[in-house]
């Protein structure tokens, strides 16, 4: 084979690639329409209406609570899933500091308000306490049942689990499952 052959061989891979780039982000673009279009409809829905529904349908609605606030370039608000607090370099010091806003426990702080978008669902009703946390990717849950006077548990095999999966393991744990519950009356 010539290097016109391997050239031309080149240039076709090349414009392989980038058509599935451009059929990958007109996917995308698709699949946010769909989302907007469902997207009001998801919002109304209660803990009883999201029971009977199919898990891909709630995991929709998750993806839909977790975008509300967001334009439409990003996709939604995720876990920081590194365990590790944000810093910047300093380079005059040669020190790493904390950026404006973040700090000691900001990872944590982050994470929170992300579980914190589903507590009006009641997700900490079925609990005494509900803490995620993250150690270098990996996920764990400790959780104690509200009426559960024994030692609280962790769900350590979360792994590989992304934001919206992690929190419908949340909802199978508390909204989903036949607890009791706290009263909030």
């Amino acid at each position: 084979m010539g290097i016109l052959e391997k050239l031309e061989e080149a240039k076709k891979a090349k414009v392989k690639v980038f058509g599935e780039m451009e059929s990958m982000e007109a996917q995308r673009s698709r699949e946010a329409q769909i989302l907007d279009g469902k997207r009001s409809s998801y919002l109304g829905w209660t803990v009883e209406e999201l029971r009977s529904k199919s898990k891909d349908e709630v995991l929709d609605y998750i993806r839909c609570r977790l975008a509300i606030g967001m334009d439409s370039t990003e996709d939604h608000k995720r876990f920081n899933m590194s365990g590790y607090d944000i810093k910047e370099y300093n380079e005059g010091c040669n020190t790493l500091e904390s950026k404006k806003g973040d700090g000691i426990g900001s990872c944590t702080l982050s994470n929170l308000e992300v579980l914190n978008t589903f507590a009006d669902l009641g997700i900490y009703d079925y609990t005494d306490y509900l803490f995620l946390d993250f150690y270098k990717g990996c996920p764990r849950l400790y959780y104690q049942d509200f009426h559960d006077r024994g030692e609280g548990e962790v769900k350590d095999d979360l792994g590989g689990y992304g934001t919206t999966d992690i929190i419908y393991e949340i909802f199978l744990l508390t909204i989903f499952s036949d607890k009791k519950t706290r009263r909030r009356d």
